[in-house]
């Protein structure tokens, strides 16, 4: 059995762009003040717009990482089950397909920069999967925290094929 953090709140994508449209002006602003000799009066303003930038991405990163971690979702064999904070089964469904595998972080540089240039595009770039419920099918969003779970998620993918 895996046990994965459940995305539901489809806010989470569009709080994930504007943090990632941030982090350019950011960067920005970091080179400049290393390249060039400015005067202390603006380094300080921006050192001080930067901090406040870092409180706001650290409350939005903490409420959605909140909010999503509560959610975990099952998945056993081809058996896939949603669970809210108290363990009741909010979803229950048979494994379709994995639509997206990837992790959410890499150790890659460059894997997380195609990642956030995906995101300011307004691509989701998050792991889906298909379920088949009574109602019919339905694609679930997750994160992949570890290789851990990449790999169990792959032997489940290659019992399915």
């Amino acid at each position: 059995m895996v046990t994965l953090q459940y995305i539901g709140d489809p806010k989470y994508f569009r709080h994930q762009k504007i943090v990632a449209l941030l982090n350019i002006p950011a960067f920005l602003g970091l080179a400049l003040l290393n390249f060039f000799e400015l005067p202390i009066w603006l380094e300080l303003g921006f050192l001080l717009i930067l901090v406040v930038y870092m409180i706001y991405a650290s409350i939005n990163f903490y409420k959605f990482y909140k909010l999503n971690k509560r959610y975990k979702l099952q998945i056993q064999n081809k058996n896939v089950t949603v669970l809210d904070p108290k363990g009741k089964i909010i979803e229950e469904g048979e494994l379709v397909e994995f639509e997206n595998m990837q992790m959410e972080f890499e150790l890659d540089t460059l894997e997380n920069y195609k990642r956030m240039w995906q995101v300011i595009k307004g691509n989701q770039s998050c792991s889906r999967l298909k379920i088949k419920t009574l109602k019919g099918f339905k694609s679930i969003n997750f994160w992949i925290d570890s290789y851990y779970q990449m790999n169990q998620l792959k032997k489940i993918q290659s019992q399915e094929s």
